[in-house]
């Protein structure tokens, strides 16, 4: 039966219904975002407490970055401000063995515009954004569709940038992954702040 056909107090009823249906629905994004994210970081914070090796938690942070949003790639640049690039730190994904050697211009590349900038930034189609420095990709054969970057503070200093490659199936980035991803990138910031890290490298 259609509204027109319904009583007023019956459709009244039937949308209010559907009103609560769809606050229900954001409710339960949120919670589920809210449960995943404190599970990462539980297990950020497991990995931080058992791992001496700085390498290691690293490694460990771009994986569960990668698992979290089901993507391809993942790595951590660190900043040489001596040379004024960036290099890779860790690379995970089909290529990462190929790309350990590659360093960046500061000035240059999504990359090095979120260490300068000290932003995140997510990126549906990096072919349309001219930041985009497609060499890297072009070099290894590995094309880049979606960028997720995020800087990675320690101290209040930007040292370098976490970024997320290609979610699989071809989904985009959203807002819930960028801050996911950064609260992550922050966390570890601060966790290695109170173990006495000054910089890392």
């Amino acid at each position: 039966m259609s509204d027109r056909d319904s009583p007023p107090e019956v459709v009244a009823l039937r949308r209010r219904l559907e009103a609560q249906q769809r606050e229900f629905t954001v409710l339960e994004r949120a919670f589920t975002l809210v449960t995943t994210e404190n599970q990462a970081l539980q297990q950020l914070l497991r990995a931080a407490v058992n791992t001496e090796n700085l390498d290691a938690l690293f490694d460990h942070t771009v994986d569960l970055m990668m698992d979290l949003l089901r993507a391809e790639a993942g790595s951590l640049f660190l900043i040489d401000r001596e040379a004024g690039e960036v290099f890779f730190k860790v690379a995970k994904g089909p290529v990462g063995d190929k790309i350990k050697g590659f360093r960046v211009k500061l000035s240059e590349g999504i990359v090095g515009w979120v260490a300068t900038e000290n932003e995140p930034v997510a990126i549906s189609d990096v072919h349309r954004d001219a930041r985009f420095k497609r060499e890297i990709s072009d070099a290894v054969g590995y094309e880049v569709r979606s960028i997720l970057a995020v800087p990675f503070r320690l101290r209040g200093q930007v040292h370098g940038v976490f970024e997320i490659l290609n979610k699989e199936g071809g989904s985009v980035f959203l807002p819930d992954d960028r801050d996911m991803i950064l609260t992550l990138a922050n966390t570890l910031g601060l966790l290695l702040q109170l173990a006495g890290h000054e910089r890392v490298e």
